[in-house]
């Protein structure tokens, strides 16, 4: 067809120094494109400004698109760059059968390398795997995802585009996170959660989470138990005349915080502030009372 027949123009400028393709190779591509999409391309070099613009006409928006689309990864110089992934989303970048790579190789038309499975770094170790069951869900230790460099090569419109469709579909694991705070004494815990816990869930997550985190306080039939479990160990040691050692379960429970990862950040934050004022206003008093 004419090109003054065609409905659809997209317009775009490369710098000419970033273009590699030899003038017969680009004589080609635009006939590919013309084949394959029914488009029409010109292109015009700009000499003070440095730029080539390129005019590409067609059916329709979809079908232009889809010629820029091949224009610019044919003009652009191959390269490789790398970006850095957490270990536990190698798993999902690739997909069952390596579905997922191959959708984002095909669409795109980088390579993409990811390190064999004997380079890649141990996965994260829970600290605290030969602890107790009921302490283990409370008091282990995030432990940091270590990130494992995967290797991308083609134009660099590819690289960017499959670069983009990598991280949207580790967004949800990338995005999450969980954080447990375990140097705020437990008798605190009572002001902060409010009655039943209401006061953390209005003030905490629906408030500053915006209902995009979960605030776990330990209740007190909890760090009581606790705290009544280390007696009783303590009473029984003493009895045999041993020394008591010191405890590894002292410490007191841990508040847990999980969600979004700049929500779960400000909630810390906000845990951490009311846990100061507290400090700075209250006063302990303890009482003995006969039974």
């Amino acid at each position: 067809p004419l090109a003054s027949s065609l409905p659809s123009t997209i317009s775009f400028s490369v710098p000419s120094a970033s273009i590699t393709v030899s003038p017969k190779a680009f004589t080609e591509l635009t006939k590919k494109v013309k084949e394959q999409y029914g488009c029409s391309v010109e292109a015009s070099t700009q000499m003070r400004t440095g730029l080539r613009t390129f005019f590409i006409r067609g059916p329709d928006d979809k079908r232009a698109a889809m010629a820029k689309k091949t224009i610019e990864r044919g003009i652009s110089k191959v390269e490789t760059q790398t970006m850095d992934v957490p270990l536990s989303t190698l798993g999902t970048i690739i997909g069952p059968k390596g579905a997922n790579l191959k959708v984002i190789t095909d669409a795109t038309g980088c390579r993409i390398d990811i390190p064999r499975r004997d380079q890649l770094p141990s996965a994260p170790v829970n600290g605290n795997k030969d602890r107790d069951d009921d302490a283990s869900d409370s008091e282990d230790e995030e432990v940091e995802d270590p990130a494992v460099p995967i290797s991308l090569t083609g134009p660099t419109p590819a690289i960017v585009d499959a670069k983009n469709r990598i991280n949207a579909l580790i967004k949800d694991k990338v995005s999450y996170t969980s954080v447990k705070i375990k140097d705020i004494p437990s008798e605190y815990y009572l002001f902060i959660a409010g009655p039943k816990g209401k006061k953390a869930k209005e003030e905490l997550e629906q408030g500053v989470g915006q209902d995009q985190v979960q605030v776990h306080i330990p209740p007190p039939s909890v760090w009581k138990a606790l705290a009544s479990r280390e007696d009783a160990t303590a009473q029984a040691d003493n009895a045999d005349g041993a020394i008591s050692a010191p405890s590894e379960r002292k410490r007191d429970l841990a508040i847990t915080v999980k969600g979004d990862k700049d929500k779960v950040v400000a909630v810390v934050d906000e845990i951490r502030r009311q846990y100061d004022d507290y400090v700075a206003t209250t006063t302990k008093m303890i009482i003995s009372l006969p039974k």
